[in-house]
């Protein structure tokens, strides 16, 4: 019975740390100059900002496929 529980929470965490770590390689290729200039910069805003255009541009295409 208590595995069930740490059953779910251990799929949520791996699901999201997936996510997570796909959305790095997507932004090491497709937007490299921003993911590099975000990091020596120490600015975070035009890291949110491309990540929020991987986002945008992952849901359009799962939105054309559906």
């Amino acid at each position: 019975m208590e595995m069930t529980r740490y059953s779910l929470a251990m799929a949520i965490a791996g699901t999201m740390t997936l996510m997570v770590a796909s959305l790095i390689v997507w932004m090491v290729v497709t937007e490299p100059v921003a993911l590099a200039t975000a990091l020596n910069g120490h600015d975070i805003t035009d890291l949110a900002y491309a990540i929020g255009r991987a986002l945008v541009a992952g849901f359009k295409v799962i939105a054309e496929y559906l």
